[in-house]
Parts: structure tokens; C-alpha cells; sequence
């Protein structure tokens, strides 16, 4: 009977933990996921297969009995619908079934047809001949897909296309060592000689040429070429409806927030990572310097008035917050403070409850430790140093802890005192910018949120033992 007890407790604690998590599970599945799927509430991966690839035992997983004639036979019809680049719809390819079969399909079989096969082309699956005979590719785009796939890995999806570059990498080593001795050679690409040596195809060329009319100045470096895209956003969009792609996870939506995300010209997430590191813990170590002060100087000492004061920073916590925040703004602009680190941090070091915290906890601080030290002639600071501090060091960490949670995830001050256009903008106000007007990529907003999380999970793992303690102290009786 107890053990049967002691089961229903684990499996109700392990409910309950998933229940807390499933939030953060469901953030960093989403962060995972290819981008535009985050929509789709599909978690575990389900491979397509194309139709143009399908075999014998693919129709047997549709549920489709076919034997190897009628499997030939199907193979060549559904080829024929692909001939002159024609896509074929799905109820094409069910008729061309059903013609094969000389019967039409139960809904059992179309049923099975659809989950298991797409009119699309799998885009990390086709080589050379395929994309130019059945997706419709050129051969230079043909080229330059497979050297992209072979340099990158598969492709999340046809979007990705739009990434492939002009000049590939061995193009780019040639450009740099005749750029070497002729900086003149990325404003004539077109010249015979060079035209060869990079092995520009007609159409690659034009797109270069046509680039290079637009712009309004010349090109300064071969890395102002490396930006060229061989597919404009036209083709790509034209190419995604003839390609699919089975992967469901990837990590390219963290490196297009840590390395592309670039809401305006040189800021970056990383920079309000740092932005959010230097508040968050700018404001974390201030607030236990002055909380610790205040509470040794309301613990220990005796001035006039000492009473009146205190009770006067209690009334304050009954205030809410959000009457603070405009004659808090008010304070910041006389004094010249918008879009600066001290206007973020400064305001909210005045924290009456770390006050509190620390006083109780130096009350609790043996009075005979501070008489010999007394004796022993110590000075203020000796005693801040070999006595509070020591013994206090849990409430301290846990305190640092809460003003760093608070902080690293304030949104409304950081937005407040920062302009749009301010270098200073911490990671929540960033992450607001990753939302459209009509629309939000969820797959690159959740990767930000779990990039986000990252040092708060840090912290606590390697301080979770002064957290606990910290938290626990006073709790028990002697």
C-alpha cells in the first residue's frame, strides 16, 4: 500500500513537472522548427516522398498493392506529367493511379495517397538532371544548388534559395587573388578574360550587369559581390511551389538571430545581449551594495528618526509601481539621462523590500560578534568585511539573483528611456521587434526567447545553493 502511495506521488510529481515545462518545452521545440512551420502543430517528424521518386514499396506504404509492371507503368505516366515542367496536382497523380490499376482508389488509398506523397520535388534529394529536367532549373542554378547544399548541408526548405550566392567559394578565391592585383577587376566582370576565369554563365553575368547599372555607386570589395544572390525573391517564390523539403528541425533560426537579425544598421542581438548583461547585472550588484548599507546601518546603528524613516520606505511598497514610472521619467530627461545605461540602472537600486531582507538578516546576526568586534578595536568596514558580509553571503546571492531575474527581463522602463533608434536597447525591447504588423515569424521569436533564457538558467544552476539557503534561512528554530 506504500509503495503503491509513493507511485501515485511520483507520477503526479511527474505531471505536474511537465505541466511547469511544457511552456519552455513547447518555446524550444518552436525555436527548432524550420522556419514557417511553427504554425503546424506537428513535433515529430513525417518524411513525403515525391511522386517522382516513388517506388513499389513507397505505394505499399500508401496502402496501394501494385506489382512491378503496374509500378513501371505508373513511374513513366507520372514522369510524362512532370515533361515540359508541368507540376502535376495530386488528383492528377490519383488518376494516373487509378488508370494504372483500371480501377478507382477506395478511401482507405486516397487517404494514404496523401499523407504519404507530394506533387512537390524534394529539393535535398535531386541531383543535377533531375532539377534541370524536372524542377526546371538552369543548369547554372542547378550548379550552384548542389555546390550550396554540398557546402551547407540539406535545406531547410525552397526559401532558403534565396541565400544561394552569385559567387560560390571557389569563384570568390579566384576574384580575391586577381583583385589582389587588379581592384579594378568587380566593376569589369564582364571582360572576356575574367568572365572565363569565374566561369559566369550568360544569365549570371546579365544578373551582375544589371546589379551593377542599379546601383548608385561602384562596388568597393569583393565582398560587395559575395551579397549578390543568384535567385531574386521572384524566382525563389516561383521555385518553392516545385520543391518541399522533409526536415522539421534545424538551428538555423538561432544563427539568423545571433548573426543576421539586424533590426537597423549596426545593432544587433548580440549587442543587446550585452546591453541586457550590463543592466541586468550593472543594476544586481548596486542594489546589494546599497541594500546591504542600508540594512547594516538599520540593523545596528541608532539616529534620530530611525524608526519614522523606515516605517515612511515600507508606506512606499503599498504604492504601485506604475505611479513611479513617470515622475521617474520625469527625473531621467531633466537629467539628461535617454538612451544611457545610468537611466536604466539607477532607478531601480532604490529596492525597499532588499532593504527589508537585509536588515532581518543582520538582526539575525549574534550581537556578541559585533561587541568583540568592537573590542578588538575594528573599523566599520572591518566589521562589513569579517562579519556581515561572511554570514550574510546567501541573502546577498539570493538578492543578486531576484534584482537580476527582474532586471534582465524588464520591459516597459528599457522601452521608456530608449529611443527607436537608441544603441543601448536591452534584449525584451529587441525581441518586440521580431513581431510583424501583420504577421510574426514565431520560429525566429522563440529562438531569441530561448537565447534570452540561456543566462538566467546559468546563474541559477551555479548559485542555486546560496538561492536555497538564502531562501531557508530563518525558517528553522533552534
Amino acid at each position: 500500500m506504500r509503495t503503491l502511495k509513493q507511485l501515485i506521488l511520483y507520477v503526479l510529481l511527474i505531471a505536474a513537472a511537465l505541466v511547469v515545462l511544457c511552456p519552455f518545452l513547447w518555446m524550444v521545440a518552436t525555436a527548432l522548427k524550420v522556419p514557417g512551420t511553427a504554425e503546424k502543430l506537428q513535433f515529430l517528424p513525417f518524411q513525403k516522398i515525391s511522386l517522382a521518386m516513388a517506388g513499389r514499396k513507397d505505394f505499399l506504404r500508401a496502402g496501394v498493392d501494385l506489382n512491378e509492371l503496374q509500378t513501371d507503368q505508373l513511374q513513366e505516366k507520372i514522369l510524362d506529367l512532370y515533361s515540359q515542367h508541368h507540376f502535376p496536382s495530386m488528383k492528377e497523380a490519383r488518376e494516373a493511379l487509378a488508370d494504372v490499376i483500371r480501377r478507382p482508389l477506395n478511401q482507405t488509398e486516397t487517404l494514404g495517397f496523401e499523407q504519404v506523397f507530394s506533387n512537390r520535388l524534394d529539393i535535398n534529394t535531386l541531383d543535377k538532371r533531375q532539377l534541370v529536367d524536372l524542377a526546371g532549373l538552369r543548369d547554372y542554378e542547378a550548379k550552384a544548388l548542389l555546390r550550396y547544399r554540398q557546402n551547407t548541408g540539406e535545406l531547410d526548405g525552397a526559401h532558403e534559395l534565396g541565400s544561394i550566392p552569385l559567387m560560390g567559394q571557389l569563384r570568390m578565391k579566384r576574384l580575391l587573388q586577381v583583385f589582389q592585383s587588379d581592384a579594378s577587376v568587380i566593376d569589369r566582370l564582364e571582360h572576356p578574360g575574367y568572365t572565363e576565369l569565374l566561369e559566369l554563365a550568360d544569365e549570371e553575368l546579365d544578373l551582375y550587369l544589371n546589379l551593377r547599372d542599379s546601383r548608385k555607386g561602384p562596388f568597393q570589395s569583393p565582398e560587395d559581390l559575395a551579397q549578390i544572390r543568384l535567385f531574386s525573391k521572384e524566382r525563389v517564390q516561383e521555385l518553392s511551389d516545385r520543391f518541399f523539403s522533409n526536415k522539421l528541425y534545424t538551428l538555423a533560426n538561432f544563427k539568423k538571430v545571433l548573426f543576421e537579425f539586424e533590426p537597423r544598421r549596426g545593432f544587433t542581438i548580440r549587442r543587446a545581449f550585452i546591453n541586457s548583461l550590463a543592466v541586468a547585472i550593472g543594476t544586481a550588484l548596486l542594489t546589494v551594495f546599497l541594500c546591504t548599507l542600508g540594512g547594516y546601518v538599520f540593523a545596528r546603528k541608532e539616529f534620530t528618526g530611525k524608526n519614522l524613516l523606515y516605517g515612511m520606505f515600507w508606506a512606499s511598497m503599498l504604492i504601485p509601481g506604475m505611479m513611479f514610472v513617470v515622475p521617474q521619467y520625469a527625473v531621467v530627461s531633466i537629467l539628461g539621462g535617454i538612451n544611457s545605461y545610468w537611466a536604466m540602472i539607477v532607478p531601480h537600486t532604490a529596492n525597499i523590500f532588499g532593504l527589508y531582507l537585509m536588515r532581518q538578516t543582520i538582526e539575525g546576526i549574534p550581537a556578541s560578534l559585533f561587541e568583540a568586534a568592537a573590542l578588538d578595536g575594528a573599523s566599520e568596514s572591518q566589521v562589513l568585511r569579517i562579519i556581515v558580509l561572511p554570514l550574510s553571503l546567501p541573502i546577498m546571492a539570493t538578492l543578486f539573483l531576484m534584482t537580476f531575474l527582474g532586471q534582465w527581463s524588464n520591459f516597459l522602463w528599457q522601452l521608456i528611456v530608449n529611443t527607436p533608434d537608441s544603441m543601448n536597447a536591452t534584449l525584451p525591447v529587441t525581441l518586440a521587434l521580431f513581431r510583424g504588423q501583420y504577421s510574426t515569424d514565431w520560429t525566429i521569436l522563440m529562438a531569441g526567447a530561448s537565447l534570452m533564457i540561456l543566462p538566467v538558467v546559468i546563474l541559477f544552476l551555479m548559485s542555486q545553493r546560496f538561492f536555497i539557503q538564502g531562501i531557508t534561512q530563518g525558517a528553522v528554530k533552534e
